[in-house]
């Protein structure tokens, strides 16, 4: 109506419009077109409705090549009633489209999904290499007819995405959408939602998922601010300490690669990171301090579980990946005093696989930071116990390996695999210590007590090889000492003099001529033979992707931007993934009608299915503590929740011969 007086009153500026914003006059049309489909959504004749190859090329043409908003926002109308196909007839009634064909329905899908940011940005005027941030959107001119038609269409596909169960089609989905993180700062709420499922699929998806999940995590987190930084940092240490509940050979590779994407995530803003690592390495310390002072099976097992033991070996990889004056060496102290505290915390030899874990988290630390961290007592009291002085008298017995164990049981630790095992690792651990400060200038002081107490336990132990093993260790150090001492004695600076301190056999440690360096070298050869051999005859060696166990050994490095050759591949599959069988399973979704007793009986499967995995995920829960098995003693608690157990089943018998 304004534009028909505005006609009659101006028509020279009428015929400027028509020269030179046809887009204007032709919104009257649209217009026109979507109140008479409002007006009478059931007098329409489902035949016009019903899109066509031809409707939607046509409508392609239009949107890349005259940028025709009406043609954008039919397309996004369709893109629409695809991402809710089959959910319901109320839902199809609403819908402006009516997909019949599979070939449709796949058209809408790879096009909008594959090229729809592209065509965004170039109506923006947006470089695709230039990096616009959240708040220049704003600026932008024709940010704001847009932002309805940008809503639309990441509503629509972060619908889709939590409906798909298929990984290739989720993967090629998020890969599509991270070029549009940076519209998610515009929607909040949109971008909560597109972080939960990422981080559920990083979480729990397979290899390749998990990747490009963390992809999409990262560039929110860089991309949005320091708020969804901050965000981003705490949720992805809650994720990975609920992923971390149970490790096993099979589960430690997932583990270890969901690890370093902690790591790099953390590597963004150290100013942010210092902030969440500080938080919750306090609460580690908050759960350790509790166990001391209780000194109750429940407060033990809050330490000596495998969460606890993974967020310390997060922390500790946090730590060392970004050490320095401004970075977060400081944290490295209160690490290592929990770590000290967690290996002495029950003084067992069946939980030796946890001290020693905490024995190369604190090596790891040392190394890393280069600071002195008294390594040595805890592995040294572990040789002063009595089953590693002693011959085994439970056989030889299964290797053991302590990467996937926390507690043995104790017909184990009797056996002769577990006490070399303990043996090898700890002289290993313990020359990995030493080694670290081979080349000081304080040496000899520093070795005096280790090699004081591993010549007694020459002395005292029956293992004739435990004793040549300890001999090995005893001579090297002995020549290192030689070594140091005879190189310090034509020194002329003062222990107060750092700098020449520091450059004390500078020389011979790039040349690495150090004994105790070398025999290091020697042990570590040794230990990944060991490992190696374990390895293989276990689970790992059923584990379907080798190249997933070497990724997750690694740093993760991910793109600044997704691999151009990656989306083309992505563009050639994407009719396999959005095909006939995708469209009729959606189809059978929306029109398939249980009857009630399909209902009951689905129901009822669904509630025997939660309860088995409730059992489970409990077995999980409990299973790194079997005290109470191992002992034979049951808890108060236990015995109290018997006695209602055992008057039923009283009552139940009572009952049965009643009624016979």
């Amino acid at each position: 109506m304004d534009l028909e007086k505005l006609k009659e009153k101006d028509p020279e500026f009428y015929k400027f419009l028509e020269e030179h914003d046809q887009e204007l006059l032709g919104f009257k049309e649209d217009e026109e077109e979507e109140q008479d489909d409002t007006e009478k959504p059931t007098s329409r004749d489902k035949e016009e409705d019903s899109l066509t190859i031809a409707h939607v090329e046509s409508w392609i043409i239009a949107v890349k090549e005259k940028e025709n908003y009406a043609a954008l926002r039919k397309l996004l109308g369709a893109f629409r009633s695809a991402c809710h196909y089959g959910e319901g007839e109320e839902e199809e009634l609403s819908e402006r489209f009516i997909i019949n064909s599979s070939n449709v329905f796949n058209k809408v899908m790879v096009f909008i999904l594959s090229e729809l940011d592209g065509i965004f940005k170039k109506m923006l005027h947006i470089h695709q290499e230039k990096k616009v941030a959240t708040e220049d959107l704003k600026k932008i001119g024709r940010w704001k007819k847009l932002f309805p038609f940008v809503k639309s269409y990441l509503a629509s596909a972060l619908h889709v995405l939590n409906q798909m169960t298929d990984n290739r089609m989720i993967s090629f989905t998020l890969r599509r959408l991270r070029p549009s993180i940076v519209f998610l700062g515009e929607f909040p709420a949109l971008g909560r939602k597109f972080l939960k499922a990422a981080f559920h699929f990083w979480s729990t998806g397979e290899q390749s998922l998990s990747f490009v999940a963390f992809s999409c995590i990262r560039d929110m987190a860089m991309q949005l601010g320091t708020d969804c930084l901050e965000s981003c940092s705490k949720t992805i240490y809650k994720q990975f300490v609920s992923s971390a509940k149970f490790v096993s050979a099979t589960t430690l590779p997932r583990i270890q690669f969901l690890a370093n994407c902690v790591v790099e995530l953390y590597g963004i803003d150290i100013a942010v990171s210092y902030q969440c690592a500080f938080t919750f390495i306090k609460q580690l310390a908050i759960i350790l301090r509790n166990a001391l002072t209780v000194k109750s099976k429940d407060s033990f097992k809050k330490v000596y579980c495998w969460q606890y033991m993974a967020s310390l070996e997060l922390w500790v990889k946090v730590v060392s990946a970004y050490t320095g004056k401004d970075n977060l060496q400081p944290l490295a102290y209160p690490l290592a005093q929990i770590l000290g505290g967690v290996s002495r915390l029950v003084p067992t030899a069946r939980y030796f696989p946890l001290r020693m874990q905490c024995a190369v988290m604190l090596n790891r630390l040392a190394a890393a930071t280069n600071t002195f961290i008294p390594v040595a007592p805890v592995l040294l009291d572990m040789l002063d116990f009595k089953e590693m002085k002693k011959p085994p008298t439970g056989g030889a017995g299964d290797s053991v390996d302590f990467h996937v164990v926390i507690k043995v049981g104790k017909p184990v630790v009797k056996t002769r695999a577990f006490q070399e095992e303990c043996v090898n690792t700890v002289l290993e651990q313990l020359a990995e210590h030493l080694t670290q400060w081979c080349y000081s200038v304080a040496f000899p002081e520093l070795a005096l007590i280790p090699l004081a107490q591993l010549r007694r336990f020459v002395k005292e132990t029956n293992v004739d090889r435990f004793r040549r093993l300890a001999r090995q260790l005893v001579e090297q150090i002995e020549r290192n000492v030689e070594f140091v001492t005879k190189k310090r004695e034509g020194v002329s600076f003062s222990p107060k003099d750092s700098e020449a301190v520091a450059s004390f056999l500078k020389a011979e440690r790039e040349a690495g001529t150090s004994p105790l360096f070398q025999y290091c070298n020697v042990l570590r050869e040794r230990a990944k033979e060991r490992r190696q051999a374990l390895v293989e005859t276990r689970l790992f060696s059923r584990f379907s992707s080798t190249s997933f166990y070497l990724l997750s050994c690694c740093s993760v490095e991910v793109k600044q931007k997704p691999d151009e050759d990656e989306l083309a591949r992505d563009d050639g599959k994407a009719k396999e993934l959005f095909n006939k069988k995708w469209h009729q399973q959606k189809k059978r979704a929306g029109t398939e009608i249980l009857t009630k007793k399909q209902q009951k009986e689905e129901e009822k499967e669904k509630g025997d299915q939660a309860g088995v995995e409730e059992d489970r995920v409990e077995d999980l829960l409990l299973s790194d503590d079997d005290e109470q098995d191992d002992e034979g003693v049951r808890s108060n608690d236990d015995e109290a929740a018997q006695k209602p157990a055992n008057k039923k089943r009283k009552r139940s018998s009572k009952q049965k011969q009643r009624t016979k």
